[in-house]
């Protein structure tokens, strides 16, 4: 999908250089303008799709680190397009490089801020519990030692002991065993 999204930016950017160059009053550049925010809504109706689905599979499988990268991947490219029809669309181009530049920049500092493997961890662990799903312990303990924190907040979460029905981790004045 990002492919198609920077295939269609610089397809218009390399159709608007000639308006400008030559003839700005002769209607190419309503034409530009036109097909360009045809080609914007596609891409946005495309990425809704993507948001849609992407949130399915949050649903059912469970948030990965690879679903949260997307996620702001996502949020990059939308803002990306709705930049290029602000600047570029209404001729003011010199903006667009550095904004998008800063912009990917503000995206990857945000994604760092909000230590993604913490937030995979929170986001599983409620829906363990919400949903009463088994907890895929294999892939929290791969999430590295930001997710530990997390974890350690609802570590109930995580043991049933067969043999002690009445395990409290909270509870270490007794032993751990409550009743």
């Amino acid at each position: 999908m990002r492919g198609a999204v920077f295939l269609n930016c610089s397809q218009l950017l390399a159709l608007h250089w000639p308006c400008c160059l030559h003839c700005l009053s002769c209607g190419r550049l309503a034409v530009f303008r036109v097909l360009g925010a045809i080609l914007v809504t596609c891409v946005l109706l495309i990425q809704v799709s993507a948001a849609q689905r992407l949130l399915m599979y949050i649903n059912f499988y469970g948030l990965t680190l690879d679903r949260v990268t997307a996620t702001a991947v996502m949020l990059w490219v939308t803002f990306s397009l709705r930049l290029f029809a602000a600047t570029v669309l209404r001729q003011r181009s010199e903006y667009f490089a550095s904004s998008l530049v800063l912009s990917g920049i503000a995206i990857a500092f945000l994604l760092a801020l909000v230590n993604p493997a913490a937030l995979v961890a929170r986001v599983n662990i409620s829906m363990v519990r919400n949903d009463h799903r088994a907890v895929d312990m294999d892939y929290l303990l791969r999430l590295g030692p930001d997710a530990v924190p997390a974890m350690l907040e609802h570590l109930d979460a995580f043991y049933v002991c067969p043999i002690i029905p009445h395990w409290d981790p909270a509870n270490y004045s007794t032993g751990g065993i409550g009743g």
